[in-house]
């Protein structure tokens, strides 16, 4: 793999990093730019903190396996 020069690298981070203010200051001003890639974002979290949620729920509440039983 050849190498790359330490000067490339470092103009892609300064270009990186001023993407990465871009999208997260438009992300925090643009109500529509975060409807459209934060809104299915989070729903998508709250359906796996919800479904984390109720196996929790029913794994308290199931009834414990009997004692010296195989369970094979």
């Amino acid at each position: 793999m050849p190498e790359l020069p330490v000067a490339m690298l470092r103009n892609a981070t300064l270009l990186v990093g001023f993407g990465s203010m871009y999208v997260a200051v438009t992300s925090m001003t643009d109500a529509d730019h975060r409807q459209q890639f934060f809104a299915p974002i989070i729903d998508e979290i709250e359906r796996i903190l919800t479904v984390h949620t109720v196996y929790v729920v029913l794994r308290e509440t199931a009834p414990a396996p009997p004692a010296g039983g195989d369970s094979r």
